[in-house]
């Protein structure tokens, strides 16, 4: 919000006294007297007022605006740097605690397809995503369950549960920090292991929801926003 500095008016005042009352002044001299005080008023009055007016306003003014804005950008940075350290390690510390985030849809069915979509890229929107379809052009039978959640600032938490025996594993809950370049999708491990993992993406966008393919090689897994 714009502080404004109080406008600071100069005044100059001009004494006049006359000790010798027995000369009143003459119409030429109350001439000489109006048109000094009017060049006082209206002249370096007002140019005292109008100098100090514009660098109040246009000088320190805009100064201390900048500099409030540029500290609350810097302290808004601050609070998201904060907000995505605690969400990526405070939720959870090490180990299978990373965080609580839980499976939100059932297992998907891999299925053989002669052919998958090339992956393109495109803006990953914050969420929750649960796993909802898993093809593959291999060879590959069984299960996938999956939810990730990205976090707006740069992080995902995930639990992951593929099955390809009659046994499904313990899924390990595992927290990353992820970027998107071109069609590339990179998550770096913070928490539930040292793994870290390069996929092609496509993010989309229909009248039934929000989705995300992910595919590494021969299979691609489809994720849909909550």
């Amino acid at each position: 919000m714009k502080r404004f500095l109080p406008i600071l008016a100069l005044f100059l005042l001009v004494g006049c006294s006359d000790d010798d009352t027995s000369s009143p002044a003459t119409t030429e001299d109350t001439g000489v007297l109006e048109d000094t005080l009017t060049a006082t008023e209206s002249g370096a009055d007002a140019a005292a007022e109008a100098s100090d007016d514009a660098g109040a306003e246009t000088g320190g003014d805009a100064a201390a605006d900048t500099l409030a804005d540029a500290l609350a950008d810097t302290v808004a940075v601050d609070a998201a740097t904060a907000a995505c350290t605690e969400a990526g390690t405070d939720a959870g510390g090490t180990g299978a605690g990373c965080h609580a985030v839980t499976f939100g849809a059932p297992p998907a069915t891999i299925t053989k397809v002669t052919a998958l979509p090339a992956m393109t890229g495109g803006t990953i929107v914050p969420g929750i995503y649960d796993a909802v379809d898993a093809r593959t052009t291999g060879t590959s039978t069984g299960t996938y369950r999956a939810t990730w959640s990205f976090v707006v600032c740069g992080v995902v938490e995930s639990i992951d549960q593929i099955t390809l025996t009659e046994s499904p594993p313990t899924p390990t809950p595992r927290t990353f920090t992820w970027a998107a370049t071109d069609s590339t999708l990179t998550r770096a491990p913070i928490c539930g292991g040292t793994a870290g993992f390069t996929n092609t993406y496509r993010a989309r966008t229909d009248a039934t929801g929000t989705f995300l393919d992910v595919r590494s090689d021969t299979v691609m897994f489809t994720f849909k926003k909550r």
